[in-house]
């Protein structure tokens, strides 16, 4: 089951909150893909710094790198 990221979310709650066109929904695409990649680069700097404290990878009892970690908990919709 994957989750839903804040700006999602957000999406999500505009769509149903507002009465957005879709000629107005085309044009806030782009904007919330950009979020969307602003948000994963956020998990993923967060990711690094938190495994860092390792001096190597087998020090990690739960191995995975970020891209894998990232689809699995918040597929892209």
């Amino acid at each position: 089951m994957s989750k839903q990221t804040a700006v999602e979310w957000l999406i999500d709650q505009l769509d149903f909150e507002l009465e957005i066109y879709n000629s107005q929904w085309v044009k806030l695409e782009q904007t919330f893909e950009k979020a969307k990649e602003m948000e994963k680069q956020q998990h993923k700097e967060t990711w690094f710094l938190s495994t860092s404290q390792f001096a190597n990878e087998s020090e990690m009892l739960y191995k995975k790198d970020f891209e894998q970690y990232f689809n699995e908990k918040f597929k892209n919709k």
